[in-house]
Formats: C-alpha cells, structure tokens, sequence
C-alpha cells in the first residue's frame, strides 16, 4: 500500500439504510436526516431511490430527498435507478449521480427485479444510453460474498459480471456484500483475478454482522489494491 491513499466514503444511510426500515419517514425528515449526516464532513450520500411505492414505499418522494439536499451545495448526491421511468425523473431533475445494480446471480435477480443476469446488464445498457446529462454511474454488483438463494457464487460469474459492467462503461463497479459473509481471501481471489486499471473502478459495499471485525480486513485488502 502506498503511504498515502485517499479514501472515498459514500453514505448510504437515506437508501439503503432506510428502504428495510419498519416504517415510512417522510421525506422531510429524511432531508434533516440527511443535513445531521453531511455535518459529520460526508462529501457523498447516496439519498434515495426510484421505485414503485408499492414495491419499497420506504423510498416514496426520493426525488424530493434528492431535491432538498441540493439547497445543501458543494457535495455529491446519488439515486438509485431501475427503470426508465426513474431515468426520465431523474434527468427532469438534474441528478447527477447515478446507481444501477444487479447480481451474478440469476435466482437473486429474477426473485428481485424479474430478470436474468443478461436480461439485467441489457436493461442498465438501456438505462445507461437515455442519461442526457454526463452524470456519474455507478453499478452495485449484489451478493459478492453469498447469494441468499445460490449459495457461494463462482468467481466466474462475478469476473463476468464486471466484465459486463466494464463494457456498460459506468464509471465504478460497487462490490456489494448483501449478507455480510465476505470474508477478504474470497475477495483476494476475486481481486488477484483483476488488472491494475479495473480495481481502480471498484468501490466496496459492506454489511457487517454483530461481533464480526472481518470487514476491517476487507478494508485493509482494498487499501492495498
């Protein structure tokens, strides 16, 4: 590891943290959720996602998270997108920072999103080519330690996963550890398998389990590479 490195934190709170949550905050207060989280010197929050109320009514009013945040200026604020229709608000709106995602999982995606693993990569290609403003992209690759419902994945299938988003050509590829079970030898094995240009794209997305410290090795393994 070089002697200096910088570090990039990307809070996840307002999405992530808040669309499992048991109730329904009003965006308002999650742009107050938001303001106490950029106070601690965040630069980046992802703020929200656009999907069906039915689906995740958590995220109801993203674009008014998003929009709220703005007044907040000289930091970087990012949506979750899935379908076109988030697309077309999310360009109405000016976001300009972008996150897709998918898994090298087939049953993961098809019990997420009702979609394969190629049908997935076809649908951000899609989503990807109707971004009118430059915007920053992003792409999750979910279930990189574990999937729920497959088990271990085979490194393969994550290898060609990247590939994909490589040829998508967002901007980074967010290894994302959905169950909190990567450990950092089955991400060594992933990395040692990438070249110097395309772990520089790579960001980390990380769940940790009580008691668990092994992210503080996964995080040392980034920082070497």
């Amino acid at each position: 590891m070089s002697k200096y490195c910088k570090v990039i934190i990307n809070d996840v709170t307002l999405r992530d943290g808040l669309q499992s949550f048991s109730r329904v905050i009003c965006h308002n207060d999650r742009i107050n959720i938001g303001k106490k989280i950029i106070s601690l010197g965040i630069k980046n929050l992802e703020v929200g996602s656009i999907v069906s109320k039915k689906v995740i009514p958590q995220m109801i009013n993203g674009i008014k998270v998003h929009n709220g945040m703005k007044k907040f200026k000289n930091y970087n604020y990012s949506m979750l997108i899935s379908n076109l229709k988030g697309i077309d608000i999310s360009m109405k709106n000016d976001v300009k920072n972008i996150a897709f995602f998918t898994s090298p999982s087939n049953t993961f995606n098809l019990k997420n999103i009702n979609k394969d693993v190629k049908s997935s990569f076809e649908i951000i290609n899609k989503l990807k080519s109707n971004i009118t403003n430059g915007a920053y992209t992003k792409g999750y690759l979910s279930c990189i330690g574990e999937c729920p419902f497959e088990g271990k994945l085979k490194i393969d299938n994550i290898l060609d996963s990247i590939n994909e988003f490589k040829n998508i050509n967002v901007d980074e590829i967010c290894l994302s550890d959905t169950l909190g079970t990567l450990n950092s030898s089955y991400l060594k094995v992933i990395l040692d398998n990438l070249n110097y240009e395309d772990k520089n794209k790579l960001s980390i997305h990380l769940h940790q389990k009580k008691n668990d410290n092994e992210w503080k090795n996964i995080v040392k393994l980034c920082l070497d590479n």
